[in-house]
């Protein structure tokens, strides 16, 4: 994102948005799921300013969910987000675990991608993305 350049080799805006997108059973959408209120959800991170990242969260919800309740949907994602932010600042390894996290899928990702680009085709395309940080 344009507004965190000077420290987008730390990735801090996919550290979280890994962490609030995960769907494991003490996630955030368990929780959603397990009161009724959705059935999926997806997390990303949108542009930045130079202090602050926008948060972008999508909600499968259920009726119950869309009805009355919306909420508590809303308490549920800010406790979420309050809890990420106590935790990594309690406990550096759980920032450093997500981290690791990442560093495996993008692995995976990379080695089973179903289309391999060519050299010509990578080298531009990293090139790009490098002048642009």
């Amino acid at each position: 994102p344009f507004g965190l350049r000077k420290t987008y080799a730390n990735g801090a805006e996919r550290v979280v948005s890994h962490a609030l997108g995960h769907e494991g059973p003490k996630s955030l959408l368990a929780r959603l799921k397990k009161e009724g209120l959705a059935h999926a959800l997806s997390f990303g991170v949108g542009p930045a300013l130079e202090h602050s990242c926008c948060l972008a969260l999508s909600l499968d919800l259920t009726e119950a969910g869309e009805a009355a309740r919306y909420g508590r949907v809303l308490e549920l994602a800010f406790e979420a987000v309050g809890a990420l932010g106590r935790d990594t600042r309690v406990d550096p390894r759980v920032a450093r675990r997500l981290w690791d996290e990442l560093v495996v899928i993008d692995a995976a990702t990379f080695d089973f991608s179903l289309t391999k680009s060519s050299a010509y085709s990578t080298a531009p395309r990293l090139a790009r993305a490098l002048h642009d940080c």
